[in-house]
């Protein structure tokens, strides 16, 4: 057997900011892809050792599925894949771009915006916008990695506003239901611009580029997070919006009394909330995957937040906690739950293409009777007994499918032939026509076999499951065949692809005139049914057998490309869309003239010729093996194909359509698909020693929590630091790495691809122990030195284990083998090289935003990395590691961002209510996040205001009588609150200064990482403040009304450390004494009690700050990349 393709599609699930873990580990699968394709400038790439060593000779990702912020990664990843740019390039973008400031919207009013923002986040300027703007850069460079002929990427989407179904019961009554369900589908073949490619080239690869960032960024639309976003399908021709109908999956139907600015408008929100995990998509998609050699299927599931262990059980206590039970719940609906229904989805499949092997058994085993003479004259005898009855079996099911696409032709996938059909086909038939269509289509196709039993086998969906059943034979040939007959089968394997396609234009063609049938008779009663369904009939058979002679030279070609495979892809993909072109706009006429072009014959012959060369390619079938249908009945088809007279296979090949008519009903696949899960929840041989001991799980196994930083807040945590994203990328290619080891070192493979154990142990030997210039460039003499000494000291920790295990794998091949030395042994020698290059990466990237240019390192030496590896703990680290400058400014312009997000922008009285009561809570609000946020510096200004009001009145001789209770007099009039709370204000906030103290100094001598630390002046002085303004009260220390703002100065001057410095000036110095004097004089003027001034005071204050906020730009500018 010769060395397989190994074919990957990824599907990736939603992570918000975990979506970087995703990226990161697209990014070392995009590198394996790369090495075993001749992408290495520096000599045998280790993922082309490997791959060689477990019997692949390439290694494709050609199918891209991805939900929420997982699309992000698969539209940059298809793109990568396209135009051959790196997607390493995606590291800089997560870590330049994402960061949570730089998303957010403005949070002060600015002149010729409403008031109320309808998101949090800025999803079209500056997320779309800057990802058009990098994305458009790339594309437009020269190729610098190999570039793929064939991928498919298909992105969830979720409607806002729901699309109305219009569906029928069996009494054909017409009911709604609402769809919300819709998609992004990206397909290419052959180059850029070539027909069968939606990725455009040359110049127009930028709009190309403008719609994968306007698809990423509707299936990233967390909502309430990012507005929706504004999809247009299609787009006025001057409208000025982007056209995504070619992309979309949905398509407006014209309405004239839409404006033309809002003409095609769909809402979009995040993919993820019905479909967060699209395995099922890329099923269907690998299912249509064409190869030209023998490949093995798997289905990645890109998964950044595995489940730790087993659930909680339900105790009595929680199951009254109905609101936790409840947003448990809807969190599971974008975890678990989805993945489970998909796998699900994915064994169905397999088990399908097992029970089709099983009927095929079934239906051949009268073939192999030895009673009856050769199985070819048995199979020419049995079909012509059964043709009569499976060919009415055969008509219904093309009836069937028929009154589906009549009922709702958007089930249709797109073909060539351009704009879908609008409308409702049976708006014009009455109820009791649609009613009795089903039966009199089924029975008027039945007298049709009944009539020509052969013709059910001779027309456009019989030649495509020959076809089908063709490249069921080469895949099953490629699977046993020798290397030197592998070309040969390859060859016509391609050809049989092509002339699929040729066939599918002419079935969509089919589709096109039936559905052309309908649209264009204004009524249809159940009286006039059997009327129309003979015009079907004769326009189903014009559509095959009599085509107009025009075509018949852009037919003629169409066939000579798929029988010349020197033709080139791209000249074939020209030819096809000419017939693809006069076949559309033959769709459209009412009643095209009949021809003499009889293109189904014609495929046909090209099919015979075709097998017939399949047969020459084929190689002998040995008894007694996998290919003997004597040991596996259902290749009996197979066999007869092979052996068959070169003028009988045209013949034999209907013979079988015959027998295996009730099998292909449900169109069974026939490939099973293997499933990977890749998680961060892989383990690394490498030695991350403090990570281990600080993570505090007490085990030898790293969790997702000490790995990973952008587990925490929801998965939005890696927004807040740009070197987080670049640590949680660095583990993205570390776990995708440990998951492709797992796949290619296994028993199986390597005894398969070896013929002895010696050799196994030299290859793992050669490639544990190579330098790693191919993954990190040239080295200097001396480095290379050292790596080579290093990684060969490395490899003599683990040889002898690994000898025991490759020679016990071939000793004893039926037992199970683990290879657990063997597979980290490989893990180690491909883990250095990532960690070589991400961890000084890391070290130089800003712990906060890092706006500015993605900084150029270089690799570490070994000694070096080793000791950074051990010390290595930012995985562990936290929010409150940032510190209180970054988590203040980061809390507050979100609050304020939300704050503008949630008020309403109607006039209605309701919601002016609404926002009149936000307006009232706001200043209290911001002050619980900043307290929340920032603890320590919101209860340090908390004890110098206590401290300063304790301060402000304060006489302990007249404790004795009630009056002594109060504080003294300002003015006139007495202060009317009891001197007592603010003694207790001022022993609660000490209180929780040295509860604060206590954690702080526990968290620091625990942390075990040095350098890493919380500060500790700030907890003191809060305890401190509070107990020396007691202390100065007791001694009889008063301050008057003038001192009072002085401290109010500095209260506010400590609260607003996250405004920009000349804000915080402005409003400290000049804002608070100002409205702290002028408070004072107006109660001073009106007489009015000035014990309440202070309290007073706080409050206006409080709103000032508020509205200053609001309408001045008081926090630094948003940390957002240059745009030049």
């Amino acid at each position: 057997m010769g060395k397989q393709e190994l074919r990957l599609a990824l599907s990736m699930k939603g992570g918000v900011s975990l979506a970087v873990w995703i990226g990161g580990a697209v990014s070392e699968i995009n590198r394996l892809r790369i090495a075993t394709d001749g992408g290495s400038d520096h000599g045998a790439h280790p993922w082309a050792r490997l791959a060689d060593l477990a019997g692949y000779r390439r290694v494709r990702v050609d199918v891209l599925t991805g939900a929420s912020a997982g699309g992000l990664n698969g539209a940059i990843m298809a793109a990568s894949l396209v135009y051959g740019f790196p997607f390493q390039a995606m590291r800089e973008l997560w870590v330049q771009m994402a960061d949570i400031e730089a998303l957010c919207r403005p949070t002060h009013w600015q002149r010729g915006t409403p008031g109320a923002a309808p998101s949090v986040l800025e999803g079209d300027d500056y997320f779309y916008g800057s990802l058009n703007r990098v994305l458009g850069h790339l594309v437009s460079l020269p190729p610098s990695t190999p570039r793929v002929s064939r991928v498919d990427l298909l992105l969830t989407a979720t409607l806002e506003r729901p699309a109305q179904v219009i569906r029928r019961d069996d009494r054909s009554g017409l009911f709604s239901e609402e769809r919300r369900r819709a998609y992004f589908r990206f397909r290419h073949s052959g180059h850029p611009g070539d027909r069968l490619s939606d990725f455009r080239g040359g110049s127009d690869a930028q709009v190309t580029a403008a719609q994968l960032a306007l698809a990423a960024r509707a299936t990233s639309s967390f909502p309430f997070a990012f507005e929706p976003a504004s999809i247009y399908s299609p787009a006025e021709a001057d409208s000025g919006h982007l056209d995504m109908s070619a992309a979309f999956s949905e398509y407006a139907t014209p309405d004239l009394s839409i404006p033309s600015a809002v003409a095609g408008r769909f809402a979009i929100i995040d993919g993820g909330v019905l479909d967060n995990i699209p395995v099922a998509a890329a099923i269907q998609a690998i299912s249509d995957s064409p190869a030209d050699g023998p490949t093995d299927r798997w289905l990645t599931y890109l998964n950044p937040d595995p489940t730790d262990g087993p659930a909680p059980s339900l105790g009595g206590q929680q199951i009254l906690r109905a609101v936790p039970s409840a947003v448990g719940a809807i969190l599971d609906r974008f975890s678990q739950e989805s993945v489970l229904t998909d796998i699900e989805d994915l064994d169905g499949h397999n088990r399908e293409a097992r029970r089709r092997q099983l009927r095929l058994r079934a239906a051949y085993a009268p073939l192999l009777e030895t009673t009856a003479g050769d199985p070819q004259s048995r199979l020419a005898k049995l079909a012509e007994m059964l043709r009569p009855t499976n060919a009415r079996v055969r008509a219904r099911v093309d009836a069937d499918a028929l009154v589906t696409l009549l009922r709702d032709p958007r089930d249709r996938a797109d073909g060539l032939l351009g704009t879908p059909v609008i409308g409702d086909p049976l708006a014009g038939f009455t109820a009791q026509a649609q009613q009795a269509l089903p039966s009199r289509l089924g029975l008027r196709f039945e007298d049709s076999a009944a009539g020509d039993p052969a013709a059910v086998f001779n027309d456009i969906p019989a030649l495509g499951k020959a076809i089908e059943l063709c490249i069921s034979w080469a895949r099953e040939l490629e699977e046993w065949a020798e290397e030197s007959a592998l070309a040969g089968i390859g060859h016509v394997k391609r050809a049989m692809y092509r002339l699929h396609l040729v066939q599918q234009v002419l079935a969509e063609y089919m589709e096109r005139r039936a559905l052309r049938a309908a649209l264009d008779r204004d009524r249809v009663d159940a009286g006039e049914l059997d009327e129309w369904l003979e015009t079907l009939v004769i326009g189903r058979y014009a559509a095959q057998h009599q085509l107009p002679d025009s075509l018949t030279e852009d037919m003629t070609q169409v066939l000579d490309c798929v029988r010349n495979l020197k033709v080139a892809d791209q000249q074939y993909q020209a030819r096809i869309g000419v017939l693809a072109d006069a076949l559309a706009g033959l769709s459209v006429l009412s009643d095209p003239e009949p021809g003499s072009l009889d293109a189904c014959d014609l495929a046909w012959q090209e099919l015979e010729r075709l097998a017939n060369l399949l047969a020459v390619a084929a190689p002998a079938r040995q008894s007694d093996t996998i290919a003997d249908p004597n040991k596996k009945p259902e290749l009996l088809g197979y066999a007869l194909l092979d052996l068959c007279p070169d003028e009988r296979r045209r013949e034999v090949l209907r013979e079988l359509l015959v027998l295996n008519a009730p099998l292909l009903i449900d169109s069974a696949p026939t490939q099973d698909i293997h499933f990977l899960r890749l998680a961060s929840d892989a383990q690394t041989p490498l030695p991350f020693e403090t990570l281990l001991a600080t993570q505090g799980n007490g085990t030898d196994k790293l969790t997702v929590g000490g790995k990973l930083c952008g587990a925490e807040l929801g998965a939005f945590s890696g927004f807040f630091s740009a070197r987080w994203r670049a640590n949680d990328w660095m583990w993205g290619r570390m776990d995708a790495a440990t998951s492709m080891v797992a796949l290619m070192v296994d028993g199986g493979r390597l005894r398969h691809a070896h013929r002895d154990p010696k050799s196994v142990f030299e290859d793992i030997q050669d490639l544990v122990t190579s330098t790693p210039q191919a993954e990190l460039g040239r080295f200097s003499p001396e480095l290379t030195q050292a790596w080579k000494e290093f990684l060969a000291g490395r490899w003599e920790l683990r040889s002898s284990d690994v000898r025991d295990e490759i020679t016990a794998l071939f000793a004893a091949p039926d037992d199970e083998h683990p290879l657990t030395q063997t597979k980290a042994a490989v893990l180690e020698r491909l883990h250095w090289p990532i960690v070589a290059a991400e961890l000084p990466f890391i070290a130089e990237v800003n712990r906060g935003a890092h706006p500015g240019k993605a900084p150029e390192v270089q690799p570490l030496e070994p000694q070096v990395l080793t000791d950074r590896v051990r010390e290595y703990a930012i995985g562990t680290e936290n929010v409150r590691d940032l510190g209180e400058q970054r988590v203040g400014r980061v809390s507050m312009r979100l609050a304020l961002a939300t704050y503008r997000a949630m008020r309403p922008g109607s006039s209605a009285f309701a919601k002016r209510a609404l926002a009149a009561v936000m307006a009232l809570v706001k200043p209290l609000v911001l002050l619980g996040v900043l307290l929340f946020a920032t603890p320590r510096r919101a209860l340090l200004a908390a004890s110098v205001a206590v401290a300063g009001l304790v301060c402000s009145a304060w006489q302990a001789n007249r404790l004795e009588s009630l009056e002594g209770l109060k504080l003294a007099e300002f003015g006139p009039t007495n202060w009317t609150v009891s001197r007592f709370l603010a003694l207790l204000a001022c022993l609660f906030i000490s209180g929780a200064g040295a509860v604060l103290l206590k954690s702080t100094l526990k968290y620091n001598r625990g942390s075990g990482v040095p350098g890493r630390g919380r500060p500790v002046l700030p907890v003191v002085l809060t305890i401190l403040v509070p107990l020396l303004g007691i202390a100065l009260a007791g001694c009889g220390l008063q301050v008057g009304p003038w001192v009072v703002p002085g401290i109010a100065v500095v209260v506010v001057w400590l609260g607003t450390f996250w405004m920009r410095p000349l804000a915080r000036l402005l409003i400290s110095v000049l804002a608070v004494p100002g409205v702290y004097g002028a408070t004072y004089l107006l109660f001073d003027w009106r007489g009015w009690p000035l014990g309440w001034w202070i309290v007073v005071s706080i409050f206006v204050v409080g709103y000032v700050l508020a509205l200053l906020v609001s309408a001045l730009p008081v926090l630094p500018p948003r940390p957002r990349p240059a745009t030049n």
